[in-house]
């Protein structure tokens, strides 16, 4: 069930920096949620359980939320958990590593690690920025079919393509682009997720593997800037995507000579390169795991002699408790 993407993530969390990072994809991650038997207790966005017996798991949560501070808070929900289930004698199936990365992803296309957006202040900014000029008067696309809002890296390609034409157009009327702060994208994306045309669509999410956006990094230009100081190792692990989203908007009109458009598939790529491996890997220490490993008596199971399984490895299935 869920609670075994603790243990994957704890495992992580005390792997090397230099650990794979596995793809993971949000409609994968919905039918595990489905197959392992989540929707009986869980719901995600009020989808799931006809009676919900346990927290939505879609609801978003506070900028403090990580995948180590998941880890930990299923770490410590375990034992009522597996109470739980096993009065309701639900079955504890196995989960392997790419399970858990596609109920990850899941949970991420649902909002659950951004924080809150409202509907009210992005109608309100809609107005203020500009954007209805263009957007509610038939010269771009209406904001009831913007598909990008329920995507987090489709949105940052949207925005960093978008961001070019317009500063393009607005720059032939002398009007100046407008800047946005990540809570005024949240904002804007919770408003268009509200229109009567946009609700039910479902949430996606996908990463790639980090090492296919290296290369791209470097044939799009992007490497020639940033190196050295400006170099964005370590920089994004702790933002959101809407964050960084946000970045690209506001930074796109300072490149000359403009920056080349990229493809959906493009903008995958390179967030899972310079941003996914990051944001997965957190800032553990071996050093400090190794401490914690003795300081709650872990070894006393897990160390050959006490009948424990020994920690799961990455690509192999999570054994049973």
């Amino acid at each position: 069930m869920i609670w075994r993407l603790a243990l994957l993530a704890s495992a992580a969390a005390a792997a090397q920096a230099s650990a794979p990072v596995i793809a993971g994809d949000a409609q994968r991650g919905a039918e595990v949620f489905q197959a392992q038997g989540c929707v009986e207790c869980h719901r995600v966005r009020g989808t799931g359980a006809v009676v919900s017996r346990a927290p939505d798991l879609g609801l978003r949560r506070g900028r403090d939320m990580s995948p180590a501070t998941l880890a930990a808070l299923m770490w410590n929900h375990a034992p009522t958990m597996w109470k739980a289930m096993d009065s309701q004698r639900v079955e504890r199936r196995p989960l392997s590593s790419q399970d858990a990365a596609d109920l990850f992803v899941y949970f991420y296309a649902a909002g659950f690690f951004d924080p809150p957006g409202d509907a009210g202040r992005g109608k309100a900014l809609f107005r203020e920025k500009g954007c209805e000029g263009c957007h509610a008067a038939g010269k771009a696309r209406p904001v009831a079919e913007w598909t990008a809002v329920d995507d987090p890296i489709r949105l940052a390609g949207q925005m960093w393509n978008h961001a070019s034409r317009m500063q393009e157009a607005m720059g032939k009327q002398n009007i100046p682009s407008p800047t946005l702060t990540a809570q005024d994208l949240r904002d804007l994306c919770v408003y268009a997720q509200n229109l009567p045309q946009a609700r039910g669509r479902t949430p996606e999410f996908k990463l790639e593997q980090p090492e296919t956006g290296e290369e791209l990094f470097r044939t799009k230009g992007c490497a020639e800037c940033h190196a050295g100081r400006q170099s964005l190792v370590g920089k994004l692990g702790q933002k959101s995507l809407t964050e960084i989203a946000a970045a690209l908007w506001n930074h796109s009109p300072k490149i000359i000579p403009m920056p080349p458009p990229l493809t959906e598939a493009e903008m995958r790529q390179l967030l899972s390169y310079v941003w996914a491996k990051q944001f997965l890997d957190g800032d553990g220490s071996v050093t400090r795991g190794k401490g914690v490993f003795a300081r709650k008596n872990c070894a006393a199971c897990h160390a050959g002699s006490g009948g424990a399984p020994a920690l799961p490895t990455a690509g192999g299935p999570i054994p049973h408790p």
